[in-house]
């Protein structure tokens, strides 16, 4: 029955001229949420599909110029398609730029999850808000400057049932501060996905691990399921379907 639903979730997109979707996050895209929401777009949707997820990456991860800046080492994910390439934690692995992203995949759609790195839950101060803001301008920047004209959506973080938890120090109500913050900034040149509020998936409906901030299989499909949902949504609309920019890209 799971996968039937999966079916009928996405026999709509059939009717979308979409034929690329790129898909950048953090940790959540490299674990079980972007796992899920590729699998979504390339074997039910049945589109090409390019998702890349670096743990603990920032929007500057897939801007900076410096590869030293993109490098991290706490896991990474390339998936083309039905193949893929991992590097678990505990070895460096380096971001391509959003940029030649862009140029190599050409999508139509592209899927932006970032946000709880450079939430700054633990000791948020009004600097922190500012650090939001840079971090947004850097991703709808590269977009401008290599004329994106494709759709953009922006999924938000969404709860966690262990506020406090170490070593993130989730807290809800910073959360809703920060995804205020990327709502005023990156639209309308991305559509923002408000995990909290857009996708059916409320406090009670999700469990965080231990850290409480990342998801096991089961909680992150149901996450990257609502967000699919959403997406579909959104793309089914007669509104979405008339305009020839229906996302507000400039």
């Amino acid at each position: 029955m799971k996968y039937i639903a999966s079916a009928l979730i996405f026999c709509l997109f059939s009717e979308a001229s979409f034929a690329n979707t790129l898909i950048i996050g953090d940790s959540h895209v490299v674990g079980p949420f972007g796992e899920n929401l590729h699998k979504y777009f390339n074997e039910v949707a049945q589109e090409n599909v390019r998702t890349v997820g670096l743990a603990g990456g920032t929007a500057r991860s897939f801007t900076d110029s410096s590869a030293a800046k993109r490098t991290l080492s706490y896991g990474f994910a390339d998936r083309q398609n039905d193949r893929q390439k991992i590097i678990p934690g505990g070895t460096k692995a380096t971001a391509p730029l959003l940029s030649a992203l862009l140029d190599e995949t050409k999508p139509q759609r592209l899927i932006v999850e970032l946000g709880d790195n450079f939430a700054d839950y633990k000791s948020p101060t009004p600097q922190s808000d500012k650090a939001v803001v840079a971090q947004v301008k850097q991703i709808t920047e590269t977009l401008t400057k290599g004329k994106f004209s494709g759709s953009c959506y922006w999924v938000t973080p969404t709860w966690t049932d262990k506020v406090g938890s170490k070593p993130y120090y989730k807290s809800n109500e910073r959360l809703a501060r920060v995804i205020s913050i990327i709502k005023t900034e990156v639209e309308p040149r991305c559509r923002v996905i408000d995990s909290t509020r857009d996708i059916g998936v409320t406090e009670k409906d999700i469990r965080t691990t231990a850290d409480g901030l990342h998801f096991d299989a089961k909680n992150g499909a149901k996450w990257a399921r609502g967000v699919a949902n959403r997406i579909r949504e959104i793309e089914a609309s007669p509104a979405t379907s008339r305009a020839k920019n229906p996302l507000g890209t400039k």
